[in-house]
């Protein structure tokens, strides 16, 4: 049986020599290990206990240092795989949230209402829709300064956006501009407002349906309420008291009617 020697010639030159070998799996440790060591580092949590809220974000395995979660995380980037997998989807959400559009024709008169996730949508477009309700439950607490700037003549004193009832007894939370001397003091609860973002993305999704239903304006309305916590379900009465019983009902949050017109 004949051997052609330029099939043994190929095949002797394609093998890779020991040195090249042991590179490559080199290099392939040390890809997975930054890959694994940037998702070990991403905090998980918060956690919820018997006593409160929670005990916060858990802190990342002690062998991984600052200097080793740095490099990875700038590898990642790097190499576009730094998703961590901490989806907004699987991590623990204190408030419940779900959104309400009110639309409204020219002579701001309802005519239609939706809902933000759709209970008929689909479960794949239904977890998006939910994903988006849940970017707005990112309020902001708006303190008193405790102190009192005046302002240049001619001019208004800063203001900022906080949720206060438009009377008192009012369920319905308005989206109202107070000069920041004005906010509540101790020992009255804090003022809470509504981030940037939040407001971009009511915005944001007010306009889209305008555009899509033909309507004059939107006003998108935030139904929420506080998770319960363990601790409210683990009493030795099994009761939940009138504390309990208020912080766990739902509220409601009004970011005031949009228009296309005015966002042009």
């Amino acid at each position: 049986m004949a051997i052609d020697p330029r099939r043994d010639n190929e095949e002797s030159s394609s093998a890779l020599s020991p040195a090249t070998q042991t590179l490559l799996s080199a290099i392939l440790v040390v890809h997975f290990a930054a890959i694994m060591i940037n998702m070990l580092s991403e905090p998980s949590g918060p956690w919820p206990t018997l006593d409160g809220m929670g005990v916060g974000l858990a802190d990342p395995p002690s062998f991984i240092t600052e200097g080793m979660s740095e490099t990875a995380r700038q590898y990642a980037m790097a190499v576009r795989l730094g998703e961590t997998g901490r989806y907004p989807s699987n991590r623990l959400q204190p408030l419940q949230v779900q959104l309400e559009a009110i639309l409204y024709d020219e002579k701001g008169e309802k005519i239609g209402e939706r809902r933000l996730p759709d209970p008929n949508s689909t479960p794949w477009n239904r977890s998006r829709e939910q994903i988006l309700a849940q970017a707005l439950a990112n309020d902001i607490m708006r303190p008193n300064p405790g102190t009192e700037a005046i302002p240049p003549a001619g001019q208004e004193p800063v203001k900022v956006s906080v949720w206060r009832p438009a009377k008192p007894g009012d369920p319905i939370q308005q989206l109202t501009q107070v000069p920041v001397h004005l906010l509540t003091r101790p020992p009255d609860p804090p003022d809470w407002g509504p981030s940037e973002w939040g407001l971009n993305l009511s915005r944001s999704y007010a306009v889209y349906l305008c555009r899509s239903t033909g309507a004059a304006s939107v006003e998108i309305r935030r139904r929420w309420r506080y998770q319960p916590a363990p601790f409210m379900i683990q009493s030795d009465s099994g009761k939940l008291g009138p504390g309990e019983l208020e912080q766990l009902g739902e509220r409601i949050s009004s970011y005031g009617k949009v228009s296309d017109a005015d966002q042009r």
